[in-house]
């Protein structure tokens, strides 16, 4: 009889050892992050450069969704500057720690700023968000590569990159 309780509690024990492993790879992963509205972006050849929105903050204790997409959602001279601004949409969580390159030239973080994010179907979750990087001024005609890579923000660290090239010709002021 000694002997059988013994054996249900090791299972116990070792159960319990389990389930706590597992919590503890669940929990260790950067959450989804929630807003209540998204934010709509114009296509416009001007970017309209607002006060960028605050991130949206962290409500759902679920695992965030790896880097599925990069996409080009807009492009043109931000408002009030003579700078040149890419909009690139990220679908899912991951960042591009220093892996963004105008011309082969670094862009900092100073030059990235959250310019939107969509919703999920759940109209609280966001699933994609929109980074305006400015790139500078255009001083030379020729063609301009944007490009940057993203890595997911949990394992696998899925990696995404993009590369764009724009055209600038110069104009005839006669």
């Amino acid at each position: 009889m000694i002997i059988y309780v013994g054996v249900i509690v090791m299972k116990k024990i070792i159960s319990l050892f389990i389930a706590l492993c597992i919590a503890l790879s669940l929990s260790v992963p950067v959450f989804a992050a929630t807003s209540d509205s998204p934010i709509t972006i114009s296509s416009e050849d001007v970017i309209t450069h607002s006060t960028p929105i605050p991130a949206p903050t962290i409500t759902l204790r679920k695992s965030a969704p790896q880097v599925t997409a990069l996409e080009l959602y807009d492009y043109g001279w931000i408002e009030g500057t003579d700078h040149w601004g890419v909009i690139i949409k990220v679908t899912g969580y991951g960042n591009d720690n220093r892996k963004a390159f105008w011309n082969d030239t670094q862009l900092t973080s100073n030059d990235k700023t959250l310019h939107g994010y969509w919703l999920g179907p759940d109209n609280k979750t966001a699933v994609a968000f929109a980074y305006l990087y400015d790139c500078g001024p255009i001083t030379e005609p020729g063609t301009y590569t944007f490009k940057t890579t993203y890595v997911s923000t949990n394992w696998p660290y899925t990696e995404k990159s993009i590369s764009l090239d724009f055209t600038f010709e110069a104009t005839d002021n006669t």
